[in-house]
């Protein structure tokens, strides 16, 4: 594994609660530069590291869409932890981009 190679991953939880996006690896921190979600029912996600949020609530409406870009870094996880996202409806798609970071 590399650092500050960038990856994409598709984003395409179900259920609602918590959701495991990327798994998390040891003395790493995953650091996300995009994200693109859609909703197919109105819901919100909130975006974690582990049990710990990194957003604030993302209201969706139905068919509604939230995206966002830096050539930095939007946010990061703590070292080792996953990046989660939490829905309160299931019905979010999309994308993220994101590399690791050793911390």
């Amino acid at each position: 594994m590399v650092n500050n190679q960038k990856q994409n991953v598709a984003v395409t939880p179900t259920g609602t609660g918590d959701q495991t996006v990327i798994t998390g690896v040891a003395g790493k921190q995953i650091r996300v530069t995009a994200y693109v979600l859609v909703a197919s029912a109105a819901t919100v996600v909130t975006f974690k590291s582990g049990s710990t949020a990194l957003s604030g609530p993302i209201s969706l409406a139905i068919n509604g869409g939230v995206s966002a870009s830096d050539t930095d870094y939007l946010f990061e996880t703590a070292s080792g932890a996953d990046l989660v996202i939490n829905q309160s409806v299931d019905g979010v798609d999309g994308h993220l981009t994101y590399y690791f970071e050793a911390a």
